[in-house]
């Protein structure tokens, strides 16, 4: 009997690990942004955004500040709870949660609560910019 139960424990664990965690199907497809001295002062950073319809996505930044260039790319899983947008980041390991809204079918605002990395701006909030498809 110990076993059944030790079995079932296990089963019923590994199914609730392995859903997949729901995103608001307004989010899914490609989004880009941009903002200037709003995360840092001095900095311009302009993104694009893919997000898929099982979670996975995928962030490719351009930065310029104090007149060098950079880019990086950054991948994970995002999910939402009611208006909240989770944003797991694969390479630091981080969760960054926002409050989301649908302003309309191309444009989105999120507003920062948390984060794994150190900013200026506590207020920081950005805008989302749908990118058509060439269909």
């Amino acid at each position: 009997m110990k076993i059944l139960t030790f079995v079932l424990f296990v089963l019923i664990s590994n199914m609730s690990f392995s859903q997949e965690k729901p995103l608001d199907t307004k989010l899914f497809g490609s989004w880009s942004g941009t903002e200037k001295d709003n995360q840092r002062v001095g900095m311009t950073k302009n993104w694009i955004m893919h997000r898929f319809e099982n979670g996975n996505f995928i962030l490719l930044f351009t930065i310029i500040e104090d007149g060098e260039v950079s880019n990086f790319t950054e991948s994970g899983k995002c999910w939402t709870v009611g208006n909240m947008f989770y944003e797991y980041h694969n390479n630091s390991k981080q969760t960054d949660v926002y409050t989301y809204q649908v302003l309309d079918e191309n444009h989105v605002k999120f507003k920062m609560k948390s984060s794994g990395i150190g900013q200026d701006n506590e207020e920081y909030e950005f805008i989302d910019t749908k990118l058509q498809d060439n269909l």
